[in-house]
């Protein structure tokens, strides 16, 4: 009739074409299938795909706090490093350079964990705090693995840094540079430590 045309004539781009579906269909299983063998037997592929899965989902959940049992570094006598995670506010550690010209505390913990993030209060207390030096740059060590560098700011208000170590059962803390206090030496100071996983 006139102002129709054929049928032959219609477009046919909205139509369900079976061979264009089903050639989507095994592309997709092929693909699918292929990064299931790379999973399965590509060496190291199964760690990295874990990894990033085990950081994804510890950026989701509730933290709660993991407290290390036990804190050892080399200290100014009276100030040891089991200051650091004794719970009190008006103690801290006073640490000293090791032989590699770094301040470093060993935390243990019971259990293996993982961290995902560290709190400072930095700096001794009350009055001493000016005197003594406090943490700029620091990175954490468990085993052979190397945290990114992290920065701290001088002030006396707690300071809670995102990090993302996993399966750790003891923690290196690796103070690298410091504020400067007002008085003689190079020791620094920090009140308390706390450490936070899912």
């Amino acid at each position: 009739m006139a102002g129709q045309r054929p049928e032959s004539m219609l477009s046919s781009r909205g139509r369900w074409r079976p061979c264009s579906s089903m050639m989507v269909f095994c592309l997709l299983g092929i693909i699918g299938l292929g990064g299931i063998a790379c999973y399965l037997y590509v060496p190291g592929a199964s760690d990295a795909v874990d990894e990033v899965l085990r950081s994804v989902q510890n950026r989701f959940v509730q933290r709660e706090e993991t407290r290390p049992v036990s804190a050892e570094g080399l200290s100014r006598p009276g100030y040891p490093a089991g200051n650091l995670i004794d719970g009190g506010s008006d103690t801290y550690w006073v640490g000293r350079r090791n032989a590699n010209d770094r301040w470093t505390v060993e935390f243990d913990f019971q259990r293996e964990t993982d961290l995902l993030q560290i709190n400072f209060d930095s700096g001794a207390y009350d009055e001493q705090y000016e005197k003594l030096g406090r943490p700029f740059k620091f990175r954490l060590r468990a085993g052979e693995a190397l945290s990114p560098i992290y920065e701290l700011s001088d002030t006396s208000d707690q300071q809670a840094v995102d990090i993302d170590m996993g399966d750790v059962t003891s923690v290196t803390l690796v103070v690298l540079s410091r504020f400067r206090g007002t008085g003689p030496g190079d020791d620094i100071a920090i009140r308390e430590v706390k450490f936070f996983g899912p």
